[in-house]
């Protein structure tokens, strides 16, 4: 199988990092085995998605994440919901 393209907010593409989608799951505040359902969740539907149009924005994965978290943990998916990225862009 092809290697799965994700799509980052600045338009540039990496590989699909399954351990990136548990860990920020995990860090969030859910259960281990909350954090490995909706990360294997996750990962099939990205695969769905990317037979559908190649490539999966990294933003709608993580609203999927939100919306499975909220099911089942929603303390969990407000702290996912709030956690920003720091913008390196400006650091000189």
């Amino acid at each position: 199988m092809d290697i799965l393209k994700v799509q980052k907010r600045d338009g540039s593409l990496e590989n699909y990092a399954h351990h990136k989608v548990l860990g920020g799951i995990l860090i969030a505040g859910a259960t281990l085995e909350q954090a490995q359902q909706i990360s294997d969740d996750i990962e099939a539907w990205v695969k769905i998605e990317a037979t559908k149009k190649r490539t999966v924005k990294t933003r709608d994965i993580h609203e999927k994440i939100i919306a499975q978290l909220k099911k089942i943990n929603p303390t969990a998916a407000k702290t996912f919901e709030s956690y920003k990225k720091p913008d390196h862009s400006t650091i000189q």
